[in-house]
């Protein structure tokens, strides 16, 4: 099933993308955080890790929880590949998932 492959292969992004270098979190110290910003990603964070793990309890219910919660599954993946470009993002997701 394509999902699960998709599904499968983002959650692998997701966890890559969580492991930043000393580098990358530099970039940000100095900086106050954008409380907007930080809410938006949060909501974001949220929904996917809500359709992930509804998904992971249920794959034979993913066109309906896609529907439940407003997305393709298109849309979805979107989502995923966008939280696995963001350190904080992933690493919210990531904490999200895992018990």
């Amino acid at each position: 099933m394509k999902l699960t492959c998709s599904l499968g292969a983002a959650l692998i992004v997701a966890g890559c993308a969580s492991q930043s270098s000393p580098e990358q979190g530099s970039a940000t110290e100095g900086r106050p955080p954008a409380a907007p910003a930080m809410t938006a990603q949060q909501t974001k964070v949220d929904k996917a890790a809500l359709i992930a793990a509804a998904i992971q309890a249920n794959p034979d219910n993913a066109d309906q929880i896609f529907r439940q919660n407003g997305m393709t599954e298109q849309q979805f993946e979107n989502l995923l590949y966008e939280i696995a470009a963001d350190p904080e993002m992933s690493a919210a997701y990531n904490a999200k998932l895992r018990p």
